[in-house]
């Protein structure tokens, strides 16, 4: 199955397939937060990595606020660094 994607300024559109749209959307979600300032370089690439793994969690990190995308993101870092040595 093939989506029709169109970018939020409506200058482009693409197609890609469906299975890849939630995963473009909750990218697009964590770009606009990095772009806002509220994430900063590295949380957006862990964003990006967290995202990749999932389909549903694409899904539920759009649905989420900005708050508690950007609280999921920061416990996801918390999450890498217990894991760190």
């Amino acid at each position: 199955m093939i989506a029709i994607v169109k970018s939020l300024q409506g200058i482009k559109t693409q197609t890609m397939p469906a299975q890849y749209v939630p995963y473009a959307e909750a990218v697009g979600k964590a770009a606009k937060l990095y772009h806002s300032g509220e994430l900063d370089k590295e949380d957006f690439r862990l964003a990006v990595s967290s995202l990749k793994q999932d389909t549903w969690e694409c899904v539920a990190f759009c649905q989420m606020s900005d708050e508690l995308r950007v609280r999921w993101i920061m416990e996801r870092a918390k999450e890498g660094e217990g894991g760190k040595c």
